[in-house]
């Protein structure tokens, strides 16, 4: 200093490289990864990443993650009773391959659901289902759920008579189709629709 006397000082500190991957422990638990552990070099190529609600379901992901970027993962992700759904338009890093669990089922045969439509196996892949857990893989992320597979079994390729006309669109695949009445009856003018 100015009167010749030597000084130092000493400041220590702390980076959290992690900050910005939030996961909200009050929403998910069990097996989730924690990313407040992980430094921001191996959240660019993470594997083994897992979200889990304990008594509703679980996301594993087959393919590595890079989630270098910041984002509130908790807030895209619900995880709720029969339900999986990710808005990957704002995940998509997350947007990737995973196997998914569902808990707490009662069905009999669950069938898996893809935006509350039945799951075209090109999406969906049936791995098993034992004391009402449902586990199935997915190509990729968007609303999956469960419903009880009908018990007619027929699969959309079967049709009956009483009505002509055609869809035109394409959208002729239908899958496990039921009805619980024993007879509709409608009259129509022609022109005039009605939906029973």
């Amino acid at each position: 200093d100015t009167a010749g006397n030597l000084n130092s000082s000493s400041i220590f500190f702390s980076i959290n490289l992690s900050k910005g991957h939030d996961i909200d422990k009050h929403e998910f638990d069990g097996d989730s990864t924690d990313f407040s552990s992980i430094n921001r070099t191996l959240l660019q190529n993470l594997s083994n990443v897992k979200i889990e609600k304990l008594d509703r379901g679980k996301i594993e992901f087959i393919e590595n993650i890079n989630i270098s970027r910041d984002i509130n993962i908790s807030k895209y992700i619900n995880i709720s009773f029969n339900k999986i759904d990710m808005q990957s338009e704002f995940l998509d890093m997350f947007n990737k391959s995973a196997t998914l669990k569902i808990y707490n089922l009662t069905f009999t045969n669950p069938r898996i659901l893809f935006n509350d439509q039945a799951c075209p196996s090109s999406v969906c892949t049936k791995n098993s289902y034992s004391n009402g857990i449902l586990s199935f893989n997915v190509t990729h992320f968007t609303t999956y759920s469960s419903e009880e597979t009908s018990s007619s079994g027929s699969s959309g390729s079967s049709s009956s008579g009483g009505g002509s006309g055609s869809s035109g669109g394409g959208k002729a695949d239908l899958s496990d189709f039921s009805i619980n009445t024993n007879l509709i009856k409608v009259s129509l003018l022609q022109g005039e629709t009605k939906i029973e």
